[in-house]
């Protein structure tokens, strides 16, 4: 067999292999996936200082865990039954993909309006990144966690 004859078919070969994995879809795509824990702490950040969600702070913190997500942003967001705020940073935004903690705002500090009403927290992963306080655009949600809802007193 001639040298060209063995080119021809290892050529053939590789664009027949090429062709079946541009169409091959693996059997199960791997999602992201985020997920909040339920114990939510105050400014002291201990287990000592959970917050009673009856009862709930200013100025609390989140933990949580994210997997598949490292192409993505994770952020916490708030909605206080106006809006979805996406919550400052620290830590969060692109590349998390394990453990990680934050920090959220329930309405503002000094406003009488943010007081005695009841707040939803969550975690996304979105395909686009946002500054703090942003308003969520729900159509960049890839994955969101479970809603722990905290009613703010003081």
């Amino acid at each position: 067999m001639s040298n060209q004859i063995k080119a021809a078919i290892i050529i053939g070969g590789c664009a027949i292999i090429a062709a079946a994995l541009a169409i091959w879809k693996p059997e199960k795509e791997i999602k992201s996936s985020i997920a909040i824990f339920e114990n939510i702490t105050g400014e002291k950040m201990d287990s000592i200082d959970s917050v009673d969600r009856r009862n709930a702070p200013f100025h609390i913190y989140v933990k949580g865990v994210a997997t598949n997500s490292i192409n993505y942003y994770v952020y916490l967001v708030v909605n206080d039954n106006y809006a979805e705020w996406i919550e400052p940073i620290n830590g969060l935004g692109a590349h998390v993909d394990n453990k990680f903690i934050g920090e959220c705002f329930l309405g503002k500090k000094d406003e009488v309006a943010s007081l005695n009403k009841l707040y939803t927290i969550y975690a996304v992963v979105v395909n686009r990144e946002y500054m703090a306080f942003n308003i969520l655009d729900r159509k960049t949600i890839i994955s969101q966690s479970n809603i722990i809802e905290l009613y703010r007193t003081h």
